[in-house]
């Protein structure tokens, strides 16, 4: 199965929702949006596991995000387990200190 074919079968999985967009030539994958129903269960890790073998596979070299608060609360948390960082370093109420990324190489 490929990576991305992967990718699709866990989100069915999961009755998960992704939407990313991008291009190699640039290096850069923006993961636009990703939800999971139940949180906690390692819906949302697995999945985010899966891209991120998917996009480096495509030659991606870094994925970006906006970790955006969906009405669970901020999901920086998330995403710091994952291994993201921060884009900007200011205030965390400041909406710029939403931008994520992670280096893929």
């Amino acid at each position: 199965m490929g990576t991305w074919e992967a990718v699709e079968k866990a989100v069915k999985k999961h009755d998960a929702k992704l939407e990313v967009h991008g291009s190699p030539e640039y290096g850069i994958l923006w993961i636009d949006m990703i939800s999971v129903p139940r949180r906690e269960s390692g819906a949302g890790r697995e999945i985010v596991r899966l891209v991120e073998k998917a996009a480096k596979s495509e030659g991606f070299t870094q994925i970006r995000l906006f970790a955006a608060d969906a009405g669970y609360g901020r999901s920086h948390g998330f995403w710091d387990l994952m291994g993201y960082e921060f884009t900007f370093d200011v205030d965390e109420d400041d909406d710029d200190a939403w931008y994520m990324h992670k280096d893929l190489r």
